[in-house]
């Protein structure tokens, strides 16, 4: 990963704080990695608060394109490939190549130019059959090494909005999973906040 161009160009100090989570995801196994993600002067940009964002600290720079680095050396051309094993996608860990990465944008940016962008951004990776994608006309779904999942202020009717074919999906939120608006065809995860998870545990041991 560190032979991707975009971080070879960034101080060395910087490119090990920027691509810390990435590397450690990949290093321990982990199978999710998130990104707080914000759209400025029409920059995707990746930063907690927005008062620290800085041009260098891009969507791309920081997780695409080491990912997209990182996809393109587990699936070198070869001369033994067979009509077989041409269409077979190699994932990003060695040891369970058809687990998929889940790279999970915590969306900061309450507008809905977001949204768009990320769609826009991981296009690269969907011309090369790379994400994970469902049909919304049709029950199907196919894993591929990459699956993208928007939380935080993500509008559900962006996400639906994406047809007939769907590759960025909803983190629907965990303490309203019973809403019919929750599909598999717009959600590979659900989830809630540790604060809201530990205060309805307290809440039903009352009763």
């Amino acid at each position: 990963m560190t032979s991707s161009g975009a971080l070879a160009e960034q101080p060395l100090a910087q490119r090990l704080r920027a691509t810390s989570t990435l590397l450690d995801t990949l290093r321990f196994g982990r199978k999710s990695v998130e990104a707080d993600l914000h759209l400025v002067n029409n920059q995707t940009l990746i930063e907690h608060k927005s008062v620290s964002l800085s041009s260098p600290r891009r969507l791309a720079s920081l997780y695409l394109d080491p990912l997209l680095e990182t996809l393109r050396m587990q699936n070198p051309s070869s001369d033994f490939a067979t009509n077989s094993t041409v269409a077979t996608v190699n994932g990003i860990f060695d040891c369970d190549p058809e687990q998929s990465l889940q790279l999970l944008l915590d969306c900061k940016t309450d507008d809905l130019t977001l949204h768009p962008a990320v769609i826009s951004a991981v296009d690269r990776f969907r011309s090369l059959d790379l994400l994970t994608t469902c049909g919304t006309t049709s029950s199907f779904s196919i894993t591929r090494p990459l699956t993208v999942t928007c939380t935080g202020s993500c509008p559900l009717a962006l996400v639906d909005a994406q047809q007939p074919l769907r590759d960025v999906f909803f983190d629907a939120p965990l303490h309203d999973i019973s809403n019919s608006s929750y599909t598999s065809a717009n959600g590979m995860m659900a989830s809630t906040s540790l604060k809201r998870f530990t205060h309805e545990l307290d809440e039903h041991a009352r009763y």
